[in-house]
């Protein structure tokens, strides 16, 4: 799945460009209004220019998104191209590596117990590698909407973290959006 569905799955406010056109190419960037203001003055200034991540790749800023409130349990200033990601840091290639977050949404008819069964052992095929011989990693679903008060797993069940969140651009249906949790 392409990654400009991200901002079909939440809906943050996009101020510059469409989800259709948004992170359509490797070479292109989502920005925030902040970063957009900082570095070219407005949103609509910086839509379609040229900005240098790290002093080493130059990307074409396909959308400008409304700063993410600081509430919010996602916090972000720019979202790149995972095409790109993957031709700059190669480790990211080898599946033992659990950094990045991976949100999936189950289409409305979905059973989330069967899905969760389904890719329990899905990473087994990939973990064979110099770096994840020996490891075994169970993938496992959480609603998104639970994510932030309940993710400190034990065993492969969430505990509980007493916090308070509310997110101000919540997903368009939490009910059917699940975060994916990995588990030794």
């Amino acid at each position: 799945m392409p990654i400009r569905i991200f901002f079909k799955m939440f809906s943050y406010p996009l101020l510059e460009g469409t989800t259709e056109s948004t992170l359509t190419s490797p070479d292109d960037i989502a920005i925030s209004r902040r970063m957009a203001e900082n570095f070219f003055g407005s949103p609509n200034a910086a839509f379609g220019k040229t900005i240098r991540f790290n002093n080493y790749k130059d990307f074409r800023i396909s959308t400008v998104f409304e700063n993410i409130p600081e509430n919010s349990s996602l916090k972000f200033d720019y979202v790149a191209n995972w095409k790109s990601l993957l031709d700059t840091v190669s480790w990211l290639k080898e599946w033992i590596y659990r950094t990045p977050y991976t949100f999936i949404q189950l289409q409305p008819n979905a059973d989330p117990v069967r899905v969760e069964v389904r890719i329990r052992n899905f990473l087994d095929a990939y973990l064979n590698g110099k770096d994840g011989a020996g490891f075994h990693l169970e993938l496992g679903l959480q609603r998104f909407d639970e994510m932030y008060l309940n993710s400190n797993f034990k065993d492969g069940r969430p505990g509980v973290i007493h916090r308070y969140c509310k997110n101000r651009y919540p997903l368009r249906d939490c009910s059917n959006t699940c975060g994916l949790v990995g588990h030794e």
